[in-house]
This record gives structure tokens, C-alpha cells and sequence, in this order.
């Protein structure tokens, strides 16, 4: 029977031995505690009967002693072979995409979902941790709490009580979630309205009054809703996807006048749409970017409306703003969903369609590693094992940074990302008892093997004051041959296995995460994953993971500052205010202010100087000029009409 079914192009190695990674399922079992972790080989053995399946590993046991019209498989299986070959060939046609539901025209992926994709985690040179058995169980208090807390964010309940919310990414991604209209399904229907509306602008089919087809879609956003969709898109494309992709796509984030009008030379406006993805609207870069781009379209006589697409929050500032002015598109995200998290919601999925991308492959991937990091089994949960790793690190030797490397260019911005998500998350000065307890985790990375020539030097030689994350995959979808390594894939593996072994001379503590291949769906993967580990060191530090005072304090700064830069230009244009040699004090009592931030008010007399001719910048101020001189260590202002 094996023989025979081996001939069909069945996945058997041996009658005695089925490699798991052939047949693309184990996503039970992973092991964490041996170096060889991707490849873990389960027996099927004939018992006393010849009627009798059973595997060992998973416990599997088929019984056919009493299905009658098999009087013996020996017998039987040969009368099929022409149809046990075409079952393998459409498993593999299945299980590589193809489309093979023809009256609804389209691929079947739930085989897929449970394929060897789940990344496997090697803990073996990470030295504070010598086995988790010993340790794992001297922080069962905080692992108790760790699920507690799990179980009443994805509830629903108020965790994040500075801001008194909810936080509810993982319910956006749960198959089967408790919070009424959040889940899989929810988001997979909201990514259908959003490719629809992508999709019609793409093809032609929706376009501007010019009635030629958009050519450009400019995304602006910061922090997460910049960070997410840009990993998104350079995952798939690198960082050359403004030359690929149709329309072209852009992304602002600064408000850098510098960068803002770069783009808008490469852009044709009367065919360009600026995506804005902002919850509230109010935020002051991505506003000012918003308004910026239709002042032009104004100058140029192009409706705002045809330009302008919106992410946001119902009844926001930016939603009735893009109601009034009748935005082609508005996709609605939840309050909930916290910036640094939102990749899985509307701010990632448009970015998607836009690109021709599968979001749902992404938020898939996210589901599937949910449910890995849901498992209560300490051993077997990989989020629960890397934090438990990394807070034992912590204790045991004190706080270290955390570089990441990932050996893909399609992971060119995702320590970028987790810059983001790890150091806002967890860089707290109080705990969440209130009490002063500053904490954080400070992460530094990039593409290795480039990055490797920017640092490594100093992680092998110099301070130990870092771990290393590597991350890496193991299928290549395409090679290229090279003398000294024998492909370029290969020198990339001889790259990472290389650095590892030096990491390990020089004693530097590392772990490695490798996955399949980089599809939507093991990024998905990735981006979860940090998102629990995350979620659990805050568990086990006791900080609130999901608000960031820190940010706000200076949004609060900035805006004073504008304040201030608005008063003092309106001051000097009221009465033509000259003045010769001045100090930043003096002038500020030449403009009677009261009390004023002498910093501030330095650097914007310094900015004058040197733009207030500048088309745009000081527009009450033509026709005055300024100057400065350094005198004895001092900044002295001079200004005439």
C-alpha cells in the first residue's frame, strides 16, 4: 500500500516516517527546546490488524476492521491509482492557490491556514534562559495574571484606564469574538467594501472630472498609521514599489515642506488622491499635510472631494470634515483600535488594495498566531516563551536593547515598526499602580546582512549591552547561482547561521525565528506575535501597554510653540515692529508679551531669519527683513521694513 501510494506522488518518506513540512500541517507541534526545530517526523505504524490506522503523535486512530466492503487495502488501493494520482495532483494545486472552486472562480485555503508557515523559535543560545522547565515555573503568579488580562481585553473590558477604553485588535482577527461586530469575519466584509472601492479606482472605472485615470494615491499618516501600511506595501515590493505598482503610490508622514513638495513634482494633481488616516483628524502633522495638499488643489480649481479619501473614526473631525466636502471614500475604524496595532484594520487594507496586495492572507496570519498565543500550555505558547525569556533576561542581568535582524529585504521597514510598537508600548514611567517605575525596551534593527555592517562590530567586540532577535526564512521562491557559496540563497544562509555561530563565540545572547516564506500571511504572523509579547511583558512589568503620555507631552509642546509662532508674527505685523541688535528677552518685551517661553521664542526669531521671505512661511510679514549675529555666546536680532 505505501509503495503504492508513494508511486502516486504521495508525501511518504518511508512506511515508517511522514515529514510534516510534505504534508503542510504541525502547527501543534513546534518544539522549543532543540536546535533541529523544523522538521519533526511522526510514525504510522500497521498494528495487529491490517484495518487498523493510528499515528502516534497526535493520537489519531482509524478503525475500518468492520467497513465491510474492504475485505483488504492491499487489495483495494491498487484498483485506484489513477485516482489517488489525481487526488496528490489536487492537493497540490489546492495547496499552492490555484483556483480550483470553478463556479465561484476562485482558490481554497483552508489547508493553507494550517500549512508549515508557523514560525519556529530557537532559544537555544539566548544564555539567561538555560532550560524553561526550571524557569518558566518561578513566574507562574505573573503567567496567571498574563491570561487573566488576555481574556478581558479580548472581552472587552476597559484595560487601558488612562484613556478609558477598550483595546480590540485581537477581536478584529478572532474567528469567534465576544465583542458584538468585531471579528474575522467583520473584517473580512469591511476589506471586501474596501477593495471594491480600490479596485473600481485602479481599473478605470471611477475618475476625476479630467476623466483620465488616477495616477497617483498619496499616503499620509504617522506612527502607525504610516509605519503599518509602509511595511505592508515594502513587503511585498521592496523599497521599490512606487515604480511597480499602478497608480503610483507615495507616502508623507513629517510635515517636512522639503519632502511635501518633492512629491508633489513626481505626482499629476488633477489625477492624484491623498489617503488621510487619522482616528481623530486632529492630529497635527497629518492635518497639516491634508490641509497643505488641498490648498493647492483650491489654487488649482480641483474639487477637494474627488482628491480626498478618509480612515477614520465615526463623527471625527476628519469624517464630518470629509462628509461636508463629499470625499469619494470613508472607511470607518474603531475607537478602539490603538494606533500602533490598527495595521489589521482599514489603515492597512487600503494600503493593500491600492497595492494589489491580499490583505486578508495578512489578517489571516494574524488569526492563526493568535490562536497559538492563546494557549494557556506555558510550553507551547511562543509569545508566552519569548517574554518569559526576555523578563527573565531582565531580572537576572539587568535591561539590555534589543537589536532585530531579518535576513529579507521584504522586512526592510519591520524594526522600524517594532520600534514603534515595543518602545511606545512598554516605555513607561509609571506603573499601573502609579507608582514611579520607569521601564522600556529600547529596539535598534534593519535588513541583515547590510545592518551587520553598520553595528556588529560593536555587538561582537564592544559593550554587551544588547540581545538579538534574527528573523529568517526558509523557502526561496526564486535563486541565482554564484561561485563561492553556490547560490545567492545559500550565501544568505551561510550570512545567518554565520552570524549566529560568531554571536555565540563572543557570547552575545540571541534567539531566531524562522518562518516558511515571506507571504502576507507569515507577516501577519510576525506582526501578532510582537503584538503579544508585548501585550505579556506589560502583564509581567505591570505597565499599561496601550496609552503613551509621553507622545502627548510633546503634541502639548508643539502646540504652544505654534501658539506662540502665530502671536509673535501677528504682533510684528500689527505695528511694523523694527528693532536693531535685540536678545530674544528684549524682544519679547518689545512685543509686550507677559510670559513667554524664551526658548521657543529664540528659535522661532531664528527661523525668521532665515524664511521669512520664503513663499508660504511668514506670509504677514512681507516686505520685513531680519538678521542675526552671535555676540559673546548670544543670538542678537535685527529687523527692519
Amino acid at each position: 500500500m505505501y509503495r503504492l501510494l508513494k508511486e502516486a506522488g504521495a508525501p511518504f518518506r518511508s512506511p515508517l516516517d511522514v515529514n510534516l513540512t510534505d504534508l503542510k500541517s504541525s502547527v501543534e507541534a513546534i518544539n522549543f527546546n532543540t536546535r533541529i526545530l523544523d522538521r519533526i517526523d511522526f510514525q504510522i505504524e500497521k498494528m495487529s490488524s491490517p484495518f487498523v490506522f493510528y499515528d502516534h503523535e497526535s493520537g489519531i486512530k482509524i478503525d475500518f476492521t468492520h467497513f465491510s466492503t474492504v475485505s483488504s487495502f492491499d487489495d483495494v488501493v491498487p484498483t485506484y491509482i489513477t485516482e489517488i494520482r489525481e487526488i496528490f495532483k489536487t492537493l497540490k494545486r489546492i495547496e499552492k492557490g490555484d483556483i480550483v472552486n470553478h463556479t465561484e472562480k476562485r482558490a481554497v485555503d483552508h489547508y493553507n491556514l494550517r500549512m508549515s508557515e508557523s514560525p519556529v523559535i530557537d532559544f537555544t543560545h539566548f544564555s539567561t534562559v538555560s532550560s524553561f522547565d526550571d524557569v518558566v515555573p518561578t513566574y507562574i503568579t505573573e503567567i496567571r495574571e498574563i491570561f487573566k488580562t488576555l481574556k478581558r481585553i479580548e472581552k472587552g473590558d476597559i484595560v487601558n484606564h488612562t484613556e478609558k477604553r477598550a483595546v480590540d485588535h485581537y477581536n478584529l482577527r478572532m474567528s469567534e469574538s465576544p465583542v458584538v461586530g468585531k471579528s474575522l469575519a467583520e473584517t473580512l466584509k469591511q476589506w471586501e467594501d474596501v477593495k471594491k472601492l480600490c479596485d473600481s479606482i485602479r481599473a478605470g472605472e471611477l475618475k476625476p472630472a479630467c476623466g483620465e485615470k488616477y495616477s497617483d494615491i498619496i499616503f499620509n499618516g504617522i506612527g502607525g498609521s504610516y509605519l503599518g501600511p509602509l511595511m505592508l506595501i515594502i513587503s511585498a515590493y521592496t523599497d521599490q514599489f512606487c515604480s511597480v505598482c499602478q497608480p503610483k503610490l507615495h507616502f508623507i508622514s513629517n510635515s517636512d515642506p522639503e519632502s511635501f513638495s518633492k512629491i508633489l513634482g513626481r505626482v499629476n494633481l488633477p489625477t492624484s488622491i491623498m489617503v488621510t488616516i487619522s482616528k481623530s483628524g486632529s492630529t497635527a502633522e497629518t492635518r497639516g499635510n491634508m490641509e497643505a495638499f488641498n490648498s493647492i488643489l483650491e489654487k488649482n480649481s480641483l474639487p477637494k472631494g474627488e482628491h480626498n479619501i478618509a480612515i477614520t473614526t465615526k463623527l471625527s473631525m476628519l469624517d464630518k470634515y470629509a462628509a461636508e466636502h463629499k470625499f469619494i471614500g470613508v472607511f470607518n475604524m474603531h475607537n478602539e483600535t490603538g494606533g500602533r496595532t490598527s495595521v489589521g484594520s482599514p489603515v492597512g487594507m487600503v494600503p493593500c488594495a491600492f497595492a494589489g496586495l491580499d490583505f486578508s492572507a495578512f489578517v489571516k496570519g494574524q488569526s492563526h498566531m493568535d490562536s497559538l498565543t492563546r494557549r494557556e500550555d506555558a510550553l507551547s505558547n511562543p509569545a508566552l516563551l519569548m517574554a518569559v525569556a526576555i523578563h527573565h533576561s531582565t531580572i537576572t542581568v539587568g535591561h539590555k536593547n534589543m537589536i532585530v535582524l531579518a535576513y529579507c529585504d521584504a522586512l526592510r521597514e519591520f524594526a522600524h515598526y517594532l520600534q514603534q510598537l515595543w518602545m511606545e508600548s512598554l516605555g513607561k514611567k509609571h506603573d499601573t499602580a502609579g507608582r514611579v517605575h520607569p521601564e522600556g525596551q529600547s529596539v535598534f534593527g534593519g535588513v541583515g546582512t547590510s545592518e551587520q555592517h553598520a553595528f556588529m562590530q560593536q555587538v561582537q567586540q564592544g559593550i554587551h549591552d544588547c540581545f538579538i532577535q534574527l528573523i529568517s526564512f526558509r523557502r526561496r521562491e526564486t535563486d541565482f547561482p554564484i561561485t563561492s557559496s553556490g547560490s545567492m540563497g545559500r550565501q544568505l544562509l551561510s550570512f545567518v547561521k554565520g552570524t549566529e555561530d560568531a554571536l555565540v563565540k563572543n557570547k552575545v545572547p540571541f534567539f531566531d525565528i524562522s518562518l516558511l516564506s515571506p507571504s502576507l500571511f507569515s507577516i501577519g504572523m510576525l506582526v501578532a506575535l510582537q503584538e503579544r509579547v508585548v501585550s505579556f511583558l506589560a502583564v509581567m512589568k505591570r505597565l499599561n501597554a496601550y496609552d503613551q503620555p509621553g507622545v502627548q507631552d510633546g503634541k502639548l509642546s508643539a502646540k504652544a510653540m505654534d501658539k506662540l509662532s502665530l502671536e509673535t508674527e501677528a504682533a510684528m505685523a500689527e505695528g511694523k515692529v523694527s528693532f536693531e541688535k535685540k536678545s530674544a528677552e528684549e524682544v519679547a518685551v518689545i512685543l509686550k508679551f507677559d510670559e513667554v517661553n524664551l526658548f521657543f521664542l529664540e528659535a522661532i526669531l531664528m527661523d525668521m531669519c532665515e524664511n521669512i521671505k520664503l513663499e508660504g512661511s511668514y506670509g504677514k510679514l512681507k516686505g520685513a527683513e531680519m538678521k542675526f549675529e552671535f555676540i559673546d555666546g548670544q543670538f542678537f536680532f535685527t529687523m527692519s521694513w
